[in-house]
């Protein structure tokens, strides 16, 4: 199922926050070197996002577990500047210049920028 992420042109807020998930639920980003967002044209094209810096949310009290999940992406201006669909996906990497991408897959998350009415 495809997720869903509703935007207007120029609203930064709030922050792109998701949830990743494997096949047994949240992953563990205890370890993490980083994470990046990507967001291309639905249609293709040139990449509208692109490696875009991550924050790794902490989910509880403890400042040294992870284990949630929980990213997030701060809209820069230009990320929201056109309206259109896009197709984003975060890229989780790993020590060893691993990485993995989330939602993997055909099933980006689907974002929908809309036009400003006024």
């Amino acid at each position: 199922m495809m997720d869903k992420v509703f935007v207007t042109v120029g609203d930064r807020a709030p922050f792109l926050r998701k949830t990743l998930f494997d096949a047994t639920g949240p992953i563990d980003l205890t370890g993490v070197v980083g994470v990046k967002f990507n967001m291309i044209p639905i249609d293709g094209g040139a990449a509208k996002v692109s490696l875009g810096t991550c924050t790794i949310v902490q989910t509880g009290t403890d400042p040294n577990i992870v284990d949630k999940g929980v990213v997030e992406y701060p809209w820069a201006a230009i990320d929201l500047d056109t309206a259109g669909i896009f197709l984003g996906e975060f890229q989780v990497n790993y020590a060893g210049s691993i990485s993995a991408t989330f939602p993997s897959g055909p099933d980006k998350i689907y974002i929908v920028i809309s036009p400003q009415l006024g």
